[in-house]
C-alpha cells in the first residue's frame, strides 16, 4: 500500500509506473485530504516556534 496526498498523487503514480518492471505487484495507491491532522500540524508549529494563523484551533 502507500498513501500520499492529492498534491502527491500524480508523481507518486508516474514512479509506480516508471517502476513498474521492478516491482513484483503494483500497490494499491490510497490517497488521503491531508497527511497530517490540522491537530499535528499546530503541535508541529508548537514545537518549532512558529505562529499558529488566527482563527486555527
Amino acid at each position: 500500500h502507500v498513501l500520499c496526498d492529492r498534491p502527491s498523487l500524480p508523481l507518486v503514480e508516474q514512479s509506480l509506473r516508471q517502476n513498474r518492471s521492478q516491482l513484483i505487484r503494483m500497490p494499491q495507491v490510497h490517497c488521503a485530504e491531508s497527511y497530517l491532522s490540522t491537530d499535528t500540524i499546530d503541535l508541529l508549529r508548537k514545537e518549532i516556534g512558529l505562529q499558529i494563523p488566527a482563527g486555527a484551533s
